[in-house]
């Protein structure tokens, strides 16, 4: 694939496999696609700063150069999420 899609939730870099696909995207010289969790009262939200305070050091640059989708799940919402996600990719 061209694009690697990252879904930002709790933890996600704490999480080898995490790690290892994200380093071998970018060794690669992917497009990185980021996606977070938007809504406070789920268990994967995380406050964004601390996405930042957590990423690998190779990896720091992804916050400067990429642009984070939020995550939709209200169906009027989800569609142009869903349209958006797929032209970015």
């Amino acid at each position: 694939s061209k694009v690697y899609l990252l879904l930002l939730t709790k933890g996600v870099f704490s999480r080898p496999a995490v790690e290892m696909e994200l380093r071998r995207a970018l060794d690669k010289r992917k497009t990185i696609q980021l996606v977070h969790e938007s809504q406070t009262n789920m268990d994967s939200f995380c406050d964004f700063g601390e996405f930042i305070d957590t990423v690998p050091r190779y990896a720091e640059d992804i916050f400067a150069t990429t642009e984070s989708m939020p995550y939709q799940r209200r169906e009027y919402l989800a569609v142009a999420f869903v349209n958006e996600l797929v032209q970015r990719i």
